[in-house]
């Protein structure tokens, strides 16, 4: 007898689980988001697609092997309201899910990594937080491509202001000392996927990429749950 199955059939029925997007019930099989708000996922072809514009609009300022994404990013869409979810209230089981989702649309992929190092997120807002978003869809991912993750790769040891107003260039400049890597040798000759929740200017991906290149790293590849490229 499955115990922990009879369980969570209990608890479902004391607690139904309710879809993160409409609030509708979930049924056995359905995890995060029912049928009909998955099926209206604003889903993009950057995992099967290696020439995709989200490559294109970061390999003219690092050098990358592929850029995945996962969904499109627009106001007020259902990708704005799983990340809002994700970032901001408190649901790290959103990254969870959808990062395994992901995953599993890269697996098709020919390319392998080495590992998977998620965008660190600062000391203040971490203990604010509860949880670094990008670790949480990392881990999603992980279980998925059998990819080990490394989490302590680097860290980030400052937090710039707001960067609303600022042109992409100026971004990047402000992003550049904000991130170190702790462990060189743990990098070196590795083929590495760096994992953050949305690219959107790309100033933080490719502040990171330039770092991560720089101190060995044989190749590189970014990976988005959403981006409006």
């Amino acid at each position: 007898m499955n115990l922990t199955k009879y369980w969570k059939g209990f608890v479902s029925l004391v607690y139904p689980m309710t879809c993160t997007n409409c609030a509708r019930p979930l049924v056995d099989g359905e995890e995060l988001l029912c049928l009909h708000c998955r099926m209206d996922l604003p889903l993009i072809d950057y995992y099967k697609v290696r020439d995709n514009p989200l490559y294109e609009y970061l390999c003219g300022v690092i050098e990358i092997e592929a850029a995945y994404a996962y969904m499109r990013y627009q106001k007020n869409g259902m990708a704005q309201t799983l990340l809002r979810q994700l970032k901001y209230q408190g649901s790290s089981q959103t990254g969870f899910v959808l990062g395994k989702w992901l995953g599993h649309a890269m697996v098709s992929d020919k390319l392998q990594f080495d590992c998977i190092v998620p965008v660190p997120l600062h000391l203040s807002r971490m203990r604010k937080r509860g949880y670094n978003q990008s670790l949480e869809i990392a881990k999603g991912m992980s279980k998925v491509l059998g990819t080990p993750i490394m989490q302590h790769a680097i860290v980030r040891v400052s937090m710039s202001t707001s960067q609303a107003k600022k042109s992409r260039l100026d971004r990047f400049k402000s992003n550049q000392s904000e991130y170190q890597v702790v462990n060189q040798s743990i990098l070196e000759k590795k083929r590495v996927l760096l994992v953050d929740d949305v690219i959107t200017t790309g100033a933080t991906i490719t502040s990171i990429s330039k770092l991560l290149l720089d101190h060995g790293v044989k190749a590189l590849s970014v990976a988005c749950l959403a981006t409006g490229k």
